[in-house]
């Protein structure tokens, strides 16, 4: 009989390793809640302390005491994602290094589309001065002979809208879908792009951070590190899509395996592979002011 103790062990262990490395999303967040994570539907408290007023100071008069006041807020673990599949045999898998790594490869890409996906839906948290869009909430036109602006020019304007809410200039990021990555590789006067030859690679604005290291990231342009991902929100089935843009980690999330396992497969000679991955996205009301979103139509418009 295989050991399925082993095998969820080795399991959750290559998938949780998988999952990261190619999650575009995950890197944008904060993660120091993971750990709090006990169950599905179950909720972590995380208290925001209140601003803190200065005043000016007269030599001899006594200051009034100020105030502060926290908030309580909290991530739901709303989001269950499930896999199972068969397999010949674990014991066998186990034994062919190849063979893991195949299906932990597949299985950490599933996973982490549906992850992406999920992180990137609570763009609609951000404050609501940083969504950017046309006339009557309408998707802006970023190229064809009907453009009405560029994407540079909407990135300017959110770096503004940014500025404007003292969020810091370092750090700041934009994560489109690969039809306006095109758009803007086309922009040679202002797009930086990451050079594919990996001898001088563009860094992003994280110390020690490559291109070819860093999944997703392809250059710059108006002060923000550009990432692409087929997973950004999209509407009216795809023809209309956002740039989510941001500073920092204004995203928390929390995931973790609430279980692997390997139970036989009583139809075939062989065993079942399964797993659940529990998980939560919040942006908390301090952290909206750094993460917006640009609504642009997702194809070229002729008129």
């Amino acid at each position: 009989m295989a050991n399925t103790i082993v095998s969820s062990e080795i399991w959750n262990a290559q998938l949780l390793s998988t999952i990261t490395p190619i999650n575009v999303a995950v890197q944008l967040t904060h993660e120091a809640y993971t750990e709090d994570v006990v169950a599905g539907g179950s909720k972590v408290h995380v208290i925001t302390p209140g601003a803190v007023s200065v005043v000016d100071y007269v030599k001899g008069t006594d200051m009034s005491l100020g105030s502060i006041t926290d908030t309580d807020e909290y991530i739901q673990i709303n989001k269950s994602l499930a896999w199972n599949f068969p397999v010949d045999s674990i014991d066998r898998v186990q034994a062919n290094p190849n063979t893991v790594a195949t299906y932990v490869k597949q299985a950490g890409k599933a996973l982490s589309r549906s992850v992406d996906t999920y992180i990137f839906s609570t763009y609609s948290q951000a404050n609501s001065g940083n969504k950017i869009t046309g006339a009557s909430s309408a998707a802006l036109k970023i190229a064809g002979a009907a453009a009405e602006t560029s994407p540079y020019e909407l990135l300017v304007d959110a770096g503004v809208k940014l500025t404007t809410l003292d969020v810091p200039l370092d750090g700041r990021f934009v994560v489109v879908s690969p039809f306006v990555l095109g758009v803007l590789l086309k922009d040679t006067t202002r797009f930086v792009r990451a050079s594919a030859l990996g001898d001088m690679v563009v860094t992003s604005g994280r110390f020690g951070t490559k291109a070819n290291a860093t999944p997703g990231f392809v250059g710059q342009i108006a002060g923000f590190d550009v990432y692409v991902s087929a997973n950004v929100p999209s509407a009216s089935a795809g023809a209309n899509t956002y740039m989510v843009f941001g500073q920092g980690q204004p995203i928390s999330f929390i995931n973790q395996f609430s279980t692997v396992e390997a139970v036989p497969n009583t139809l075939q000679f062989g065993q079942i592979l399964k797993g659940l991955l529990l998980c939560g996205a919040k942006v908390f009301a301090e952290d909206a002011k750094r993460l917006g979103s640009i609504y642009v139509v997702n194809s070229p418009v002729a008129s």
